[in-house]
């Protein structure tokens, strides 16, 4: 029996406090002798046909963490165009949903995020106009104006929707630390059906993996700079607090994600795995299942995304680290203190 991989099952050790209204065994639609990691193209198309919130016939009954029908509405208005919202932590591997998407023509590849606050893109320069979060829906409506106005440029030019894939979660580096610089998932999906046709796809990384690829890749000398720190405080180490900081600021944005996500519609998230994507013998099943995802039943794209070139992979860290007494064990056995606190975000 091939163990449950659905991102919103229940924890076996946690007794679930919600009536399951779905029958507790069905019968198996896999065929005996499908490798486990090569779906074909036709599965993938009778996966679609399935539950919205169940798409792959291995996975369990238990309830999900998500919202279903009839709490979750389906937006079924064709006539909007789709928004397709990379969720994931700095470091967590945008660069290869972008790769990915690049081979699908029907979407459009933004890296602009969603401000909702009071700072204005491209026109104020003063950071701490961040703290000023709004939360009235006819301001957030305002703001997500020069988002419709991208989406419906991309119809215009024969594109099904745009797929935001930033940096970061937060809004880069600069705004990293500000608790209001993230945008709100919940926020955004507000207007789903009204403004556009909402999906999210969640990137899982295993938390040091970010973190060191975050720090190496984005840190320059005014960054990452803890010398002054470091000399206030000598028990602090300035090489290693770039890493020990990211870290605080990743557990947070962890737990951030894994809340928001709770409160959006089963249909509406697909999780995709950094480390199976990056790994040439088994990237064809998390090709099809974003392609399963999106609605896109066709075996060019498939093959085309198979074909993709991925940006060189930084350096990468052994998991668990080695060594005893690095950073990289220290944070490693951080994490592994807290994951319990964004289970949804556990690569699997």
């Amino acid at each position: 029996t091939r163990p449950s991989t659905h991102p919103f099952t229940r924890p076996s050790t946690i007794p679930s406090t919600r009536p399951s209204t779905r029958p507790s065994t069905r019968p198996s639609t896999r065929p005996s002798t499908r490798p486990s990691t090569q779906p074909s193209i036709q599965e993938h198309i009778e996966w679609q046909e399935r539950d919205l919130w169940n798409p792959f016939p291995w996975e369990t009954d238990d309830p999900p963490f998500c919202l279903m029908e009839p709490e979750a509405k389906v937006c079924k208005n064709a006539s909007l165009p789709e928004l397709i919202f990379v969720v994931g932590v700095s470091g967590s591997g945008h660069r290869l949903i972008r790769a990915l998407v690049s081979k699908i023509n029907e979407y459009e590849i933004a890296e602009f995020l969603p401000f909702l606050h009071i700072y204005e893109p491209g026109r104020d320069s003063h950071w701490s106009n961040l703290h000023y979060a709004i939360v009235e829906k006819h301001l957030l409506r305002k703001r997500l104006q020069y988002v419709v106005d991208y989406l419906g440029r991309a119809r215009s030019e024969g594109k099904r929707g745009v797929v935001l894939v930033a940096n970061s979660f937060p809004m880069g580096k600069e705004a990293g630390m500000q608790v209001t610089g993230r945008p709100d998932l919940i926020d955004l999906n507000k207007f789903d059906c009204e403004l556009y046709r909402l999906k999210f796809v969640v990137l899982r990384r295993q938390p040091l993996s970010s973190v060191m690829a975050s720090v190496n890749h984005y840190c320059d000398a005014s960054h990452c700079n803890f010398n002054a720190a470091a000399a206030k405080w000598p028990q602090l180490n300035a090489a290693t607090l770039p890493y020990t900081v990211k870290a605080r600021i990743l557990e947070d944005e962890l737990i951030y994600i894994d809340q928001q996500l709770r409160r959006l519609g089963c249909h509406q998230v697909v999780f995709l795995e950094h480390d199976r994507i990056h790994n040439e013998a088994i990237i064809r099943h998390q090709a099809i299942k974003l392609l399963s995802f999106l609605q896109l039943h066709s075996v060019e794209v498939l093959n085309s995304i198979m074909s993709v070139e991925f940006p060189s992979p930084e350096s990468t860290v052994s998991i668990p680290p080695l060594c005893t007494g690095c950073i990289e064990k220290t944070l490693y056995d951080f994490f592994e203190r807290r994951k319990v606190m964004w289970p949804l975000l556990i690569p699997q």
